[in-house]
């Protein structure tokens, strides 16, 4: 089977969760027997022409794709974008387009084609215009996507933060789509014109996802958190597959001896406001006896305003706990990262799709102690192999590491009753038969019968 594997950016120019799981389903496919091209966006000379490398043995083809509409640049939808990706498609005819970035375009692009194809749900984004499926009051959202629900909040939740999202969030909708129609064709914005076009990009980004959630090619959830999701947005459960994430085991290294030495804590991911790295501080700062733990962070910010918030995060911190950070993690380094600490801990307050760091803890025989934010509570059984801790909730974090401090057996105790993970074998068998099945209902199409059959 040849597969197209698409994804927003990879390496080695790029090095997020999206990339090393395409990067690692593309390797495991050809282990198969499938051919998997990983289509991605050229980096760099955007209007340069396409050209296609090799990263470890993964054939990659970019498209250059650089359009002038604001529209187009906020939805990663439009033309632009669609007719790159379709050219590319017409070039490497595949029988299957997995797509997991350029979402909505791709998937345009495949039924202009008549191409098979299958999207994977990475992140509560592909229901919510902000990308977070969090309110500006940091609750997790329970509507379904609407321009009603999801203009004003994505207002106020615009980045960076400004005053006047409520005010924009509040501008009738036939108003801020003339205003939205009419900036879009300026070439350069004043700081007022950004803040005017808003709330148009987000209604655009709504009729986008909404294109996708329509569609009627599968969309895979990771976890239960993200197929319940996708049915809130109207889904039929039948059209959203549960196949959930794995990862390649990593190195199972001993924890070391816990007495007379402080207890490591650790925090792998992104440095963002919604990960949650301040609210761990903030209960490393209520400890009892911080002398008596470390923690040790490795990640990075990505954006501008994350850097200011991850220097202002650790200038804030006055705990008496050593904080370590170690930058950028490079996933062939996995290993010695969680053999360095002896707790996980993902403060996270943001609905995850899934959890692969603490599938990775797990792997490398490490406990995790999580909010309870999307599909981590799926992952971490509490009391067993971790602890769930109220979300956003600093004291109570605060509590329960102090406990493990206290009585660090429990590391040992919960690292014995973590679960093995599954190999990423039996991950690509039930993704090809997500494949499989999106062949046979093209045949039954071209038949004239027939609709996707139900997993």
């Amino acid at each position: 089977m040849r597969i197209v594997l698409s994804v927003p950016a990879f390496f080695p120019h790029s090095f997020g969760g999206g990339e090393v799981y395409v990067h690692r389903l593309a390797r495991a496919l050809r282990e198969s027997g499938h051919e998997a091209i990983v289509l991605t966006a050229r980096r760099g000379e955007a209007r340069g022409p396409e050209h296609a490398y090799a990263y470890e043995g993964t054939p990659v083809r970019t498209f250059a794709a650089s359009p002038e509409s604001w529209r187009e640049r906020y939805t990663g939808h439009g033309s632009v974008y669609t007719n790159a990706i379709r050219k590319a498609l017409q070039e490497l005819r595949p029988d299957v387009v997995h797509i997991n970035g350029w979402k909505p375009a791709c998937a345009e692009a495949c039924r202009s084609l008549g191409v098979p194809h299958v999207t994977t749900a990475h992140h509560a984004g592909i229901a919510c215009p902000a990308g977070t499926l969090v309110t500006p009051e940091g609750r997790v959202c329970p509507r379904p996507i609407s321009t009603h629900a999801c203009v004003p909040c994505a207002s106020r939740n615009r980045r960076p933060r400004w005053a006047a999202g409520r005010a924009l969030g509040m501008l009738p909708r036939p108003l801020y789509r003339a205003l939205g129609r009419r900036l879009d064709g300026v070439a350069r914005l004043s700081f007022l014109e950004r803040g005017l076009i808003h709330p148009w990009l987000v209604d655009e980004a709504i009729g986008s996802k909404r294109s996708l959630l329509d569609d009627p090619a599968p969309i895979i959830a990771p976890s239960n958190f993200m197929r319940e999701l996708l049915v809130r947005n109207g889904r039929s459960h039948e059209s959203v597959p549960l196949v959930p994430h794995t990862i390649e085991p990593l190195s199972r290294t001993p924890i070391e001896a816990l007495e007379g030495r402080p207890l490591r804590f650790g925090y792998v991911g992104r440095i963002e406001p919604l990960k949650g790295l301040a609210t761990l501080l903030s209960a490393l700062s209520m400890l009892r006896d911080p002398g008596r733990c470390e923690l040790h962070v490795y990640g990075a910010p990505r954006t501008p305003w994350d850097e200011v918030h991850a220097a202002k995060t650790f200038a804030e911190y006055r705990g008496g706990a050593r904080v370590v950070r170690h930058g950028r993690v490079d996933p062939s380094e996995l290993s010695r990262v969680y053999a360095s600490f002896d707790v996980l801990v993902v403060p996270s307050l943001l609905p995850e799709a899934f959890g692969l760091v603490v599938l990775e803890a797990f792997s490398a025989g490490r406990p995790a102690v999580v909010f309870p934010s999307g599909a981590l509570p799926e992952l971490v059984r509490d009391g067993v192999d971790g602890v769930v801790v109220p979300r956003r909730d600093a004291a109570s974090l605060a509590v329960v590491l102090q406990s493990i401090i206290d009585a660090p057996e429990q590391v040992r105790a919960f690292a014995d009753r973590v679960r093995v993970v599954n190999e990423m074998k039996s991950h690509v068998d039930q993704i090809v038969e997500v494949y499989e099945r999106v062949l046979e209902c093209q045949r039954r199409r071209s038949a004239g019968a027939g609709s996707i059959p139900a997993p």
